[in-house]
């Protein structure tokens, strides 16, 4: 394999291809390619051999797209096999080189979409990319007469099936991964055909269906404290003289206990703030429409719960810093800020996020909705009790200091409960 791609690489090496084909030197390739007895290595060279073919000219490609082949399905099958960074590297440059022009690009998009759901974060890695670099820029036009019945297609064009996955990526805790489905999130905003699907993803993923049970988001709330704080402050910490060394008090923003909803929730607020502070060209000219579809589909609500996820200290470090960002660039995000919790803390949290956003747990927001009259956009399990009427819940946070009531949670802001948990003194002048 190694002498024959120095022939078929060769500049003056048609002729050597031309003959190569003719004795049935593809169908050996894609053998090799395919054969999973063979070492990985063997493997790339029939890979690199199938490359050197594809950028001899437009016919050598045609030639290897013809359906009788099955080539993108053998590429995919070894890209979902290949454990090594250069395999990768190299099915990701072959896979976009044959799927430019290529009018079963559909089925591409169903095997691609399918392996963004593989265990390997490599895998999901090249997945990601090769859909962002060949399937994103045709996402409007309509499919193909016929596509929607191709063998392994996706029942309509895919794009709900690719909205899923991206959601699904979220969940993950691999960086590389983490990045590409945001940058592929980005670009889906970005196409008018997908942009609605996306930001009603984006809407619910802020919402997760389910929270951790009261009381155990004390320590998660004291690392999202010292992250956003010493974040904001760096010079103001390093003269403090404390001994804890910076970058530990920065990453002590790490997940406790998180779930994959948490996660979901925190990646959606990063896809937010990631969007208002977009400079590319394209991202920069739609952002105004997609800052209005989020806003429209209820992205601030999301956000307030984000930031008051307590329980998930990722989540309420990502809420803040979306919310702040997207009231400051989006006049339609301040006004629904205002509408749900009042001016005055929405002037308050436009002075200081992160001191107003520390303040907020559920039980907090519960009381700023109800007085701004909308409580009732909350649904039943993003509530921390029974909503009492807000003199009731006023009344409770006035007469009750004592750590043992704040633990209860009922009217009590963020502070108080903290005390509780940490049994320690009574902390009622410090209730939110």
């Amino acid at each position: 394999m190694q002498a024959i791609a120095v022939f078929v690489s060769a500049a003056s090496g048609h002729r050597f291809l031309a003959e190569f084909l003719d004795v049935g030197g593809l169908e050996m390739v894609l053998g090799m390619l395919s054969d999973t007895k063979l070492s990985e290595t063997d493997r790339m060279r029939s890979l690199q051999v199938l490359a050197s073919i594809s950028n001899s000219g437009y016919t050598f490609r045609q030639l290897i797209l013809d359906e009788r082949h099955h080539v993108l399905d053998s590429i995919c099958s070894y890209m979902e096999s290949a454990t090594t960074e250069a395999a990768q590297e190299l099915s990701r440059s072959v896979l976009i080189g044959l799927g430019r022009g290529n009018k079963r690009l559909m089925h591409l998009q169903a095997r691609l979409v399918a392996a963004l759901d593989s265990p390997s974060p490599l895998v999901q890695r090249t997945a990601a990319q090769v859909l962002r670099q060949l399937v994103a820029p045709g996402m409007g036009a309509p499919p193909p007469p016929g596509a929607a019945g191709a063998p392994g297609a996706p029942a309509a064009d895919g794009r709900d099936q690719l909205v899923e996955a991206v959601g699904r990526m979220f969940a993950g805790t691999h960086v590389h991964v983490l990045y590409e489905a945001l940058e592929l999130a980005q670009t889906a905003l970005e196409k008018p055909a997908t942009r609605a699907r996306m930001a009603e993803a984006v809407a619910e993923m802020l919402r997760p269906g389910s929270y951790a049970p009261a009381g155990a988001g004390a320590g998660a709330r004291a690392e999202t404290a010292a992250h956003l704080d010493v974040a904001a402050r760096p010079e103001q910490y390093a003269r403090s003289g404390a001994e804890e060394p910076l970058e530990r008090v920065l990453a002590a923003g790490a997940d406790r206990g998180a779930t994959d909803a948490g996660r979901r929730q925190a990646a959606a607020a990063r896809l937010v703030a990631a969007l208002v502070r977009a400079r590319e060209v394209p991202r920069v000219a739609a952002r105004a429409e997609v800052l209005r579809e989020l806003v429209g589909r209820g992205a601030v609500l999301g956000l307030l719960l984000a930031a008051a996820n307590i329980e998930h200290s990722e989540s309420a470090k990502h809420g803040i810093d979306a919310l702040a960002v997207l009231a400051r660039a989006s006049p339609e995000a301040a006004a629904e800020l205002e509408r749900l919790v009042g001016p005055t803390w929405a002037q308050t949290f436009g002075a200081d996020p992160v001191g107003a956003g520390l303040a907020l747990d559920r039980a907090a927001l519960l009381r700023l909705l109800a007085a701004a009259g909308c409580d009732g956009l909350l649904r039943p399990h993003e509530r921390p009790l029974t909503p009492p009427s807000l003199a009731a819940l006023e009344s409770a946070a006035a007469g009750h200091g004592t750590g043992e009531e704040d633990a209860g949670g009922g009217g009590q802001g963020l502070r108080g409960s903290e005390a509780a948990e940490g049994g320690g003194e009574s902390q009622g002048a410090m209730v939110s």
